[in-house]
């Protein structure tokens, strides 16, 4: 009991003398908050985003029903021909066919990978000029923190900057447009 009154002590007498714990005091902690998810939501720019990305997911995947297509027929093609054919030839016809296959599996992959990649980048982009509109704003209105909204329970609406930001948002960047690696087409 004695060592606890002891570090309590202590402890007043720190933070009494403590210059960090006197300036916290003399000027209050200013949060605003921020509604990221409706933003990233909301953005002209991150919904141009997205219509783009369903764009060429589109083409792309016009492309691998085609491979498809193609590898259903040369599956009943090989059918047929299986009657035919000696079992060595066949089933060397046969491995040709798999690798068509695996071809075709890697394919789709790559175009993935790569509207996945197009996406973060555009996203990146979007996201850093969205972190210097939030901090101007910040500076601004004499904010010293911003939380997300997801994070708060109770919201002082003057404290919410979300519309001010998205408006400098989608005036700053109203359009963008999102680069396929062209290596990786």
């Amino acid at each position: 009991m004695k060592s606890f009154l002891s570090a309590l002590i202590a402890i007043l007498i720190l933070h009494i003398n403590c210059p960090i714990a006197k300036s916290q005091t003399n000027n209050p902690v200013r949060i605003a908050v921020l509604d990221l998810n409706g933003i990233l939501r909301n953005a002209s720019s991150t919904k141009e985003i997205r219509a783009q990305i369903m764009k060429f997911r589109t083409t792309f995947e016009q492309e691998i029903q085609k491979e498809q297509k193609v590898l259903r027929d040369a599956n009943q093609e090989l059918a047929r021909k299986r009657s035919l054919l000696s079992p060595e030839a066949f089933a060397e016809e046969r491995q040709k066919f798999e690798q068509k296959v695996v071809d075709v599996q890697r394919l789709g992959q790559k175009k993935r990978k790569i509207l996945e990649a197009a996406q973060n980048n555009a996203m990146l982009n979007v996201e850093n000029i969205l972190n210097d509109i939030v901090q101007d704003v910040a500076v601004k209105k004499g904010f010293s923190l911003v939380i997300r909204r997801a994070q708060t329970v109770v919201l002082d609406k003057s404290i919410d900057i979300t519309k001010e930001v998205l408006t400098q948002l989608d005036q700053r960047l109203p359009t963008i447009k999102v680069e396929l690696e062209k290596s990786q087409q």
